[in-house]
């Protein structure tokens, strides 16, 4: 591109009108999943062509920063807000880390975040911001803009500390220490003698949760591809959310001897997230480069007040070239073709056994598997043992044992 066309999209996207928090925020996630368009000259032929301020597929092709106590000027004051730690990709502010002593609650971090996205504090430095964290060294919580402290979760992650303790033992670079010392010094009014690195430490909670979401391709996968605006409302999935969606992608990716793909099912609590786990994983299929001319169905939900997946999928607006398709009745003759796939919420009652494990009567689940496999099923009545396709044995007439068949 000339240096035009990048000034140009730096300005546009430096001077993004505001008009409130999620509003503002959507419209810059916009910009940076998407890109904009610009028009340029390639031997006399003029051509559009976008300009992506993030590359989204390959983390390496990009530049990340870290500021310390990074001030912004209040809004409407000569004040200004610290912010403990400030992630930058590209230049671009993605991620804010307030940061406590372990003897402070890590609610106080995220009421100190909360408190800074309101209107009278520094509210445009979270319109550019893609994740928000509030941690000490015992706990840590993530979430993104706008999120309600309520919401805000923990992440569970297997990490070995034989992968993190190489990290830890790095020692930071003279000029990098030198910078931070300085800072403290600055905010204590006194000058002491630099400390030497602390090497050899144990690992920490906050060690595993830095590293399980900020390091730069989960930092970018989490923006990019587990995060939707539903019904102006911003949210971020869970962790629970982002493995089964990852584990669903690895299994459609295989295809058998005659080019057929597997079904599958994925197990969830009521009340944890079914409709936006489907919705993220059809925007995770539409995203995917080795699954083309996809389309995604949603099956009507059989039980009385059960939420439509269709809506929900509307409201947080898939991405470009994502259709999201109602299929009006679960009738064979009404499923799309084969090999289109069809996402399909199911709610399921159990009898004691499964009552005493889960502690509660109901699962509820979404199903995920190629048209042509819902042919067979999709009159199955509620309540009624499903076929060991979808993840259950069947047991005696009108039984189900909760115990998945892979």
């Amino acid at each position: 591109f000339s240096e035009e066309n990048i000034q140009s999209a730096i300005q546009r996207l430096k001077n993004v009108k505001y008009d409130g928090l999620l509003k503002t925020n959507e419209t810059v996630y916009d910009l940076l999943t998407l890109g904009v368009a610009l028009e340029q000259s390639i031997e006399g032929d003029q051509k559009s062509f976008t300009l992506n301020y993030v590359d989204w597929r390959d983390p390496a092709n990009n530049v990340y920063h870290v500021a310390a106590e990074f001030a912004v000027e209040r809004t409407r004051s000569v004040e200004t807000c610290r912010p403990d730690i400030v992630l930058f990709v590209n230049g671009i502010p993605f991620a804010v880390i307030e940061c406590k002593s372990p003897r402070v609650e890590v609610t106080q971090a995220i009421s100190q975040t909360i408190r800074n996205q309101r209107d009278e504090y520094i509210p445009r430095l979270f319109t550019y911001i893609q994740m928000v964290l509030g941690l000490n060294k015992n706990e840590a919580r993530y979430a993104t803009t706008g999120t309600p402290a309520k919401f805000w979760s923990k992440w569970k992650e297997d990490v070995a500390d034989a992968e993190l303790l190489p990290l830890l033992a790095r020692p930071l670079t003279e000029s990098v220490k030198a910078s931070l010392f300085d800072l403290a010094f600055d905010g204590l009014g006194v000058r002491e003698e630099a400390a030497p690195y602390l090497v050899g430490r144990q690992v920490t909670e906050q060690d595993r949760t830095l590293y399980a979401l900020c390091r730069p391709e989960r930092l970018l996968e989490m923006a990019w591809a587990f995060t939707v605006f539903d019904g102006g409302v911003r949210k971020i999935a869970r962790y629970q959310q982002v493995f089964a969606i990852q584990e669903v992608l690895r299994r459609v990716r295989l295809t058998d001897d005659s080019g057929k793909r597997r079904g599958g099912i994925v197990w969830h609590t009521q009340g944890s997230g079914k409709s936006l786990t489907m919705v993220m994983l059809a925007r995770a299929l539409a995203l995917e480069p080795s699954i083309r001319n996809h389309r995604a169905g949603w099956r009507r939900p059989r039980a009385p007040g059960d939420e439509w997946p269709r809506d929900t999928a509307r409201r947080a607006r898939p991405p470009r070239n994502h259709r999201a398709g109602r299929i009006p009745a679960p009738h064979p003759d009404r499923v799309p073709g084969a090999g289109i796939p069809i996402l399909s919420p199911l709610r399921r009652r159990f009898p004691g056994r499964c009552r005493r494990r889960a502690g509660q009567g109901s699962y509820g689940s979404c199903a995920f598997a190629p048209s042509a496999e819902f042919r067979k099923t999709a009159r199955a009545p509620v309540g009624a043992a499903a076929p060991r396709r979808h993840g259950f044995r069947r047991r005696g007439a009108g039984s189900a044992r909760c115990r998945p068949s892979h």
